[in-house]
């Protein structure tokens, strides 16, 4: 995951053999956005019905919170975690061609690996995993690594957006229900809530099993594969390599990404609180529009965010003060796995039990004091060794051999 080639004469970075740092925190933010999101907005939040939330502490600011998330983070962290996978592909590629070395072989074995370390953080650990996805729609990357730029574009934006939509028609035609098979509420919530560590690993089983079903491949991992064209076509105009050459185009992305992504996702905020909101979002034709939209939204907010992490990272000051997320992102793996061991361990029965118990307005200050955990965490880390725990395991599958692990 975080086992980024690196890059010659990158801004800030005099020795060609560095990481772009850019990347590190860019690939920091995203792992922040996501831990934030899994912890504000996640199955006990997301799955809780109206008379469930009311119980919970601070039921008003628990609402405004929870949308504050959504309009800010949710689905775009995971976008911009995609988008660090096509970039790191392409850069993996061009360094590859650099040392005049085989990609595609040691490629094919790095999304082998991807997939074990997927399925068993899925089905032991954490059954929402994004790393089986990425495993498998990584494979369309050596199809389609030569195409022209406007192809990688025009498939992104098909991947991306327009799978989603054409899937929405379909099922609201022909009446398709795509969580046919799903076991009621109940059943998850006793599951997550029982004591039992061995209930608990059992509908974290299921939910992984879930997550082959039809609409979380239509609407979750697909548009994923596409988010990793648009890294590539990103790759390709190094933005990330040389970003002072890209001043101009990176802040027109900034003034389109936020503004107008921010636009649609403000109106379909303001459509959630009108109250004849329901009478208009109950059309058919209407329902199809605003999602069609909100996923156009997500793709021009995440571009946003990355071209604005991009444009502060040339600012010396902006620069170390963002620095202090690149060491989780030097650590991806190793930090993405340990933020679901830290959900299982605080709403799970097995663990402290909090599920449905509390809402965002206590899990945003959870969610904030781990994500400073963590930060610190791979700082102290990164002092004593070259890699986390993880990317070492990731790097020795990868190379067959064991890597340098604590620093000289």
């Amino acid at each position: 995951m975080s086992e980024l080639p690196f890059s010659p004469n990158v801004p800030g970075v005099g020795n060609p053999l560095k990481r772009i740092q850019i990347l590190d925190i860019l690939r920091g933010m995203a792992l922040m956005g996501i831990l934030i999101v899994h912890f504000v907005t996640g199955p006990h939040w997301m799955f809780a019905d109206p008379e469930q939330r009311a119980l919970m502490p601070l039921p008003v600011i628990n609402q405004v919170l929870s949308m504050i998330v959504d309009f800010f983070f949710t689905d775009k962290s995971r976008t911009l975690f995609a988008f660090m996978f096509g970039i790191s592909f392409f850069i993996q590629l061009k360094t590859a061609q650099h040392h005049q070395k085989p990609f595609k072989q040691a490629f094919l074995w790095r999304l082998t690996i991807l997939m074990v370390l997927g399925l068993l953080h899925a089905h032991f650990l954490f059954g929402g995993d994004i790393l089986r996805y990425y495993a498998v729609g990584g494979l369309l990357l050596l199809l389609v690594y030569k195409w022209s730029s406007t192809s990688l574009l025009i498939t992104g934006l098909f991947l991306t957006i327009g799978i989603p939509f054409i899937t929405s028609i379909v099922t609201m035609v022909y009446e398709i229900n795509l969580f046919a098979g799903f076991p009621p509420m109940s059943t998850v919530h006793e599951g997550y809530m029982s004591p039992s560590f061995w209930d608990n690993l059992k509908i974290n089983h299921l939910s992984a099993l879930w997550r082959y079903n039809a609409f979380f491949l239509l609407y979750f991992a697909v548009p994923a594969t596409g988010i990793f064209l648009f890294g590539i076509w990103m790759g390709r105009r190094n933005y990330f390599q040389h970003p002072e050459k890209h001043v101009g185009e990176l802040k027109r992305f900034v003034s389109w990404g936020l503004g107008l992504g921010f636009l649609i996702q403000g109106g379909n905020l303001l459509l959630n609180v009108w109250p004849v909101s329901s009478i208009i979002m109950g059309h058919p034709v209407f329902f199809l529009i605003r999602d069609l939209l909100l996923s156009f939204s997500v793709l021009l907010v995440a571009l946003g965010y990355v071209c604005t992490l991009t444009l502060l990272c040339l600012r010396p000051g902006w620069n170390r003060f963002l620095s202090i997320l690149a060491p989780a992102g030097r650590m991806t793996l190793t930090n993405y796995v340990m933020q679901s061991v830290l959900l299982w361990w605080f709403f799970n029965g097995s663990g402290l039990g909090f599920y449905l118990k509390i809402g965002p307005s206590v899990t945003i200050f959870v969610a904030l004091a781990f994500c400073a955990l963590q930060l610190a965490c791979s700082y102290f880390w990164l002092q004593y060794f070259k890699m986390g725990p993880l990317e070492w395991v990731w790097r020795y599958a990868n190379q067959g051999k064991k890597p340098l692990f604590r620093n000289q």
